[in-house]
């Protein structure tokens, strides 16, 4: 059996600088920049962030912030909408 290393760091430091800062862009710019990213309206995607934010929910832990909710699905829908990598996204 592999004997297991103790991890020294949970997350590196350029992880933990992490800006969500996509959604307020989007918000910030034009319906048309939110609709071609998300492809869908804002007031369909925040009625289908109501439904979906309970199950996709996580806490913030000691260790890490959650992704927020509003990213995950907007993550979600970009790569359901053109199948980027997950490195694109």
């Amino acid at each position: 059996r592999k004997e297991q290393r103790r991890r020294r760091i949970w997350m590196k430091d350029y992880l933990k600088k992490r800006n969500f800062g996509i959604l307020k862009d989007l918000e910030v710019d034009e319906e048309v920049l939110f609709r071609n990213f998300t492809r869908m309206p804002r007031p369909n995607f925040n009625t289908l962030l109501e439904i979906v934010a309970p199950k996709i929910a996580k806490r913030n832990t000691h260790f890490r912030e959650a992704i927020p909710v509003a990213i995950k699905l907007a993550i979600t829908l970009r790569f359901l909408a053109t199948g980027d990598s997950f490195a694109s996204l």
